[in-house]
């Protein structure tokens, strides 16, 4: 499980990847900037201590990971983008604390380029693979989340047109987000745990961009989200379009 999970989500950042350096000088618009996630929602495990099941259980898990997103707008009406940054998460129940590597790609609706109405939307997938190295006793105690998921959001928005080129944007709309991993833990090189993890959520969500109506200047948005399973989050990002 614990490699299906990563294969194919880093498989399609490489496709993604490839035809972002393929398309080089055609390229109309890039926007590159950091972008920073946090969420916390009700998880469902199920395992396995010490090859005895643990029955199935939820839990309170909380995630957050900072890093770097290139995006493409490879049509008026359709942007490629990925992201890959540090992440760190907590199950907060039994105290676990573990951070390592996320990555994300997807296609979503440009940011307007004009005035009004529109409908915007965005698919992710994307993939985690967060460890720690602790003691018990002197004896060392590994821990290991790996997992991937998709965000799906659809919504409306209004832009308003500011000075200086810029446009304001609100949306208001659904969202769905589901995750689903293995979690291990070793001690003493023997398999202490073998849980399975795994949410599905759906969600409403606002959000406000600044940006500017040109093909180059600042990019600037911020969404945050609330649904089913305790789910609440926000993703906030910076970036500069050229």
């Amino acid at each position: 499980m614990r490699d299906w999970n990563l294969i194919f989500p880093r498989l399609s950042i490489l496709a993604v990847a490839a035809l972002l350096v393929a398309a080089g000088v055609s390229c109309k618009t890039v926007t590159l900037g950091p972008k920073f996630q946090h969420y916390s929602v009700d998880v469902e495990f199920d395992g396995a201590f010490l090859g005895v099941p643990t029955g199935t259980y939820e839990a309170d898990f909380d995630y957050a990971s900072l890093g770097l997103e290139c995006a493409w707008q490879a049509a008026p009406q359709l942007e490629l983008f990925i992201d890959l940054g540090f992440a760190a998460a907590a199950e907060e129940d039994y105290d676990v604390g573990i951070d390592g590597s996320a990555v994300g790609f997807g296609i979503r609706s440009p940011d307007p380029s004009e005035p009004g109405w529109g409908i915007e939307w965005a698919l992710r997938g994307h993939s985690h693979e967060m460890a720690s190295e602790d003691t018990i006793a002197t004896v060392r105690y590994d821990t290991e989340f790996v997992g991937s998921g998709t965000d799906l959001n659809v919504g409306v928005y209004h832009a308003l047109s500011l000075e200086s080129d810029l446009l304001f944007t609100a949306s208001l709309g659904v969202w769905a987000k589901s995750l689903s991993g293995e979690w291990t833990a070793d001690l003493l090189g023997i398999e202490m745990l073998d849980i399975d993890y795994e949410f599905n959520s759906e969600a409403v969500y606002a959000g406000i961009t600044l940006a500017q109506a040109a093909e180059s200047g600042i990019d600037l948005s911020a969404y945050y989200y609330q649904g089913t399973e305790s789910l609440r989050g926000m993703i906030v990002s910076a970036g500069f379009k050229f």
